[in-house]
């Protein structure tokens, strides 16, 4: 194998990182940032967020107040679904 040494000043190599950085940067693929109303909360989570009880939150999911989402057997709420209803009045016990 065949070693090569190259010299450069404090300056060029930093030029080299950031150019080098900045090129890999924008091959990558851009991912979607998740914002906070797309998160989604565990039951826990949510009967937390509004203060109420598993069996409470179990009866707004049951009488459709609340929109939840099975994921590998495990049950979900779209925190921006959370919000949308406490806006509009929702959810009653």
């Amino acid at each position: 194998m065949k070693q090569v040494f190259l010299t450069f000043s404090e300056d060029e190599f930093n030029d080299l990182i950031t150019s080098a950085v900045s090129n890999a940067l924008k091959n990558q693929p851009q991912q979607k940032v998740q914002s906070s109303e797309d998160e989604l909360l565990s039951r826990q989570e949510t009967a937390s967020y509004f203060k109420i009880s598993l069996v409470t939150l179990h009866e707004w999911t049951n009488n459709g107040t609340l929109q939840s989402y099975k994921i590998q057997g495990r049950v979900y709420f779209k925190k921006s679904e959370i919000i949308k209803s406490i806006k509009a009045g929702n959810p009653k016990s």
